[in-house]
């Protein structure tokens, strides 16, 4: 298997770990973690619309989609009518989603330390600057 691919599996695998060590201490998980990735995407990133939502994920539209329509179902995902563009429609978390999302931020920043237990305070430095170099490529790209 290429690095690169190998990279990408591990990165499944700590999200994979980070997801069940919440679980694991208590948290009640209502979302995937591509889901978790969709309502981040709202709040944090501005990613507004389906069509930017499957861009951002790389995924195909119909894909995002539904995992917006999964979201929408459950109340943590509301549309509303695109003054700006009437083809498309804006999506807004709701405040259930703000909510959970602050519960999982807070319980996440508690207890990630479990998940980076072999890794010391220099590794973890080096992986964030090899992860941000990686981040800012990635939009250097998309531009």
């Amino acid at each position: 298997m290429p690095h690169s691919q190998e990279l990408v599996h591990l990165f499944w695998q700590i999200q994979k770990a980070i997801h069940e060590k919440m679980r694991d201490a208590g948290s009640e998980i209502p979302f995937t973690m591509s889901e978790v990735l969709v309502i981040k995407a709202i709040m944090c990133q501005n990613i507004n619309t389906v069509s930017l939502m499957a861009n951002y994920m790389n995924i195909r539209k119909a894909s995002a989609s539904s995992l917006i329509k999964r979201l929408e179902e459950k109340g943590y995902i509301k549309r509303l009518a695109n003054k700006e563009d009437k083809r498309s429609q804006l999506l807004k978390p709701t405040p259930k989603a703000e909510k959970t999302m602050a519960k999982m931020t807070t319980f996440f920043s508690k207890h990630a330390t479990i998940v980076f237990d072999n890794v010391s305070k220099k590794e973890q430095k080096q992986l964030q600057k090899l992860l941000m170099k990686i981040v800012e490529g990635e939009a250097k790209n998309e531009k």
